[in-house]
């Protein structure tokens, strides 16, 4: 190939960092095998304790000083359960004028579990969602317990982004998050993984 049309070698790899907050081990176990599952070593997953309400995550997560740009992303992952005082979206908003990205699921993360098998519009107490998971996978589900669950759903993710979006779809932009039920949109942040990986993969065929 004649010189003046070969590419020019990059000097460095592009790497966006990606920082995930969650409120609950539930949370932070699906997206550790998520990212280790993609290779994805420029996230960062930082489990809070459970005791953090909506505000005083997204408080905390503003005490890191990080701040979200071109190449730093900061997503706080949360669920409304019983929403007291409607925190859920004033939540959201202080994530919006923060720079942050939030993710909210109605009653509770399960939902997103749930949607890789079936899709469901129904309220769902998130005490019933736990004795589908249980009858699932064949054994007590507890939320916050170390039960790894990726690897069972891994398969039907590209059904699970489907049903999701297609739930969100059902609500309008100024229903309270706390009358979304069910509710996830936690296929935004999957979509924002698969999406860093497959760029990384861009990149290393040039």
């Amino acid at each position: 190939m004649p010189e003046r049309l070969r590419r020019p070698r990059p000097t460095r790899e592009y790497r966006k960092t990606v920082y995930i907050f969650c409120n609950g081990h539930t949370e932070k176990l699906y997206f550790s095998d998520f990212i280790y599952d993609l290779a994805l070593t420029s996230v960062r997953i930082v489990a809070q304790a459970c005791e953090y309400n909506r505000i005083s995550l997204v408080k905390l997560v503003k005490s890191y000083e990080i701040k979200p740009d071109a190449d730093t992303e900061v997503w706080i992952v949360f669920d409304v359960d019983d929403d007291p005082g409607g925190q859920t979206n004033e939540a959201v908003a202080l994530c919006k004028k923060s720079g942050y990205r939030s993710i909210v699921s109605n009653e509770c993360f399960e939902v997103w579990f749930r949607l890789h098998f079936d899709y469901f519009d129904s309220a769902m107490h998130r005490s019933a969602l736990f004795q589908w998971m249980s009858q699932r996978f064949g054994r007590r589900y507890e939320k916050n317990k170390t039960i790894s669950t990726y690897p069972a759903l891994k398969g039907q993710m590209p059904a699970a982004i489907r049903n999701a979006k297609r739930l969100a779809a059902t609500y309008a932009n100024d229903v309270p998050h706390a009358r979304r039920n069910p509710y996830t949109n936690v296929y935004k942040l999957v979509e924002a993984l698969l999406a860093l990986k497959d760029g990384w993969q861009a990149r290393g065929t040039r």
